[in-house]
Formats: C-alpha cells, structure tokens, sequence
C-alpha cells in the first residue's frame, strides 16, 4: 500500500510517500484557467497528466514507491489531504501516460483523514454475514422555488443494482425508503444495526451554510436536509454511505460543506460522493460501478469500498 500524505503551507504543497518526504510543488500548478477547465471537461486526461506528475514527479520516493508498488499483485493508494483547499482538486482523475491509463484503473485509491481528525469509532467489522443496503430514491416534484423539476430515474438504477445484487448471490438485503423523507429516514434507522450501506439518490446541492440533499415532503414537494441532521441520523448505524448526489464530496466552505467527509468524521468507515454536478445519465453507471465492487468480495468491506470507489473517477471517496 501507499500512502500519500499533502499538506499545505504558504502556497506550497509536501509529499511524503509512506511517511519518507518526497518533493513539493506549488498549489498555483493545480490551477485550471477558463480555457483549460472547458478542455479538461471535454479530456480530462491532459489535466490528469499534470496531477500524475505533481503526485508522483520523476526521481522522487513518491516515484519510486508508486513503481515498486505497480509489481505488486495488491496495489491501493491512500491520498491523505491536511487541507480542505486540496479537497476541491479531482486527483481521481490522475493519468499515468505511460500506461495510457488512469491510476484509478489500476489502482485501488482512496481518501483518508489526517490521522489527528480520525474518530476513535471509525472502524468496520473484518467481515460480515449479511449486509442491508438502503436505497432512498428522493424524486422531489418540484425544487425548493416551487418550479418543476425534471425526474430522476430512480427506478431504473433500483432495478440496476438489484439486477447486478441479484446475479452475484451476495448476502444483501435489499430495501426503499419509502416515502423518501426526512421523517421516515430517521424512523427507518431503528430497525437497522452497524454496518448498514446507505445508498442516497437524489439531488444535492453546496449552500452557503453547508450541502443539503433533497428529500421529499408528503405531498412530493422538496424538503432540504441539511448535512448535520443527515449524519446525525444515519452516522450510528452507516457502514459506508454512497451518495449519488450533486456537489455532496465539493470542498467545505463550512463545518458540514462536506458531506462525505463530514460523514467519515463522524465515525462512518466509508463515504462516496460527487465533488461538482454531474450528469443525470451517469448515475446509473456510477450505482452500478458501486454494487459490482461491493459484491466482488461480500465477506471484505473494506476491499468491496475500495474496487467500487476505483470503478468510477468522477467520484471522491472517502474513508477513516
């Protein structure tokens, strides 16, 4: 495994790979200007290759331990970021020209916290009988201006995951929140114990004080809830929470900004989110690039996070 440890000074960005110091380059680099940002939607691979190169740059111990582990049969990288301006940068998306592929293809890659931010009650159980999988498919009919909203097809990546469940035999157990709201969320997690996957589909958004996440009222109008009530109501019981929700991993402006890191604080092992808007016609994929890494090894969480998180780039994924 290796570790990757950023931390930011004055501008300036260390590397320490797997706890050697390794270089330092200034966080100006990073930086996309107008052009580059239209560019880096349309290829990301030319942005991917710079953060390749300030990740690991030629003749250093990042270099040279990335290479070393690239033999091996077991290869993961921990990104370890001290600072929320590092969150807002898409390092998923580094691409190794070399092998004209990106390290999230070859590479099981994760964010972890600093080890000081680290909850004492962040840690999931080796293995696991049978695991429940909640899936909150929230299709507000209007957003929170009282305008139409567009519906999401929610009941199409229901049938996607139960599908790819289903053909692989693993021990899930499979439920809807129904109806999808703030209330019945939190009735809902009684019935659950520790290791529960939460599975949010939905629209989400970063406000001035912080994400929220479209719920519903009974009457299928909007209801925001905000990232403290959300990790208040399911930190207890999460195991890993996958949100397919715009903007839910952005960089925080605020204490609870963001909501897959705001969530690993809080004790959940695992959370995946979006870090910018992303596409309705992607969800589905990026559910179904979840399950099949959950359901490779059923007995392993830990290794069924880390193979759904490196299935799909655009996602930031978080981890204690």
């Amino acid at each position: 495994m290796l570790t990757l440890i950023l931390t930011l000074d004055n501008g300036q960005i260390t590397v320490r790979a797997n706890e050697v110091q390794s270089h330092s380059f200034s966080l100006l680099d990073l930086r996309l200007n107008h052009t580059e940002l239209k560019a880096f939607v349309q290829n990301p691979r030319l942005y991917g290759s710079r953060l390749f190169q300030v990740l690991f740059k030629d003749g250093s111990a990042a270099k040279t331990a990335f290479d070393e582990m690239s033999k091996q049969t077991v290869r993961t990288i921990v990104l370890v970021l001290d600072s929320s301006a590092l969150d807002g940068v898409a390092w998923e998306y580094a691409y190794n020209e070399r092998k004209h592929e990106y390290v999230v293809e070859d590479c099981a890659f994760m964010r972890a916290l600093p080890e000081s931010e680290r909850p004492a009650n962040g840690r999931l159980k080796e293995s696991t009988e049978r695991v429940s999988l909640l899936f909150i498919p929230a299709n507000p009919l209007v957003d929170l201006n009282a305008e139409p909203m567009r519906a999401l097809d929610v009941d199409g990546e229901w049938r996607e995951m139960t599908r790819h469940i289903t053909a692989s035999h693993a021990p899930f157990d499979l439920l809807q929140l129904r109806p999808t709201t703030p209330e019945q969320l939190q009735t809902s997690m009684a019935r659950f114990r520790d290791g529960l996957a939460v599975h949010f589909s939905g629209h989400g958004a970063a406000m001035k004080d912080g994400t929220i996440l479209l719920f519903e009222r009974e009457n299928g109008a909007s209801n925001p809830l905000g990232a403290q009530e959300f990790i208040r109501t399911v930190k207890d019981k999460a195991g890993i929470v996958f949100l397919s929700a715009c903007q839910s991993a952005a960089a925080e402006k605020t204490e609870f900004g963001n909501l897959a890191r705001g969530l690993v604080k809080s004790g959940v092992p695992f959370a995946l989110g979006c870090s910018s808007t992303c596409p309705t016609r992607s969800r589905p994929s990026s559910a179904d690039s979840s399950i099949t890494g959950w359901r490779r090894d059923t007995r392993s969480p830990k290794r069924r996070c880390r193979r759904g998180a490196r299935s799909n780039a655009r996602m930031n994924f978080s981890s204690g």
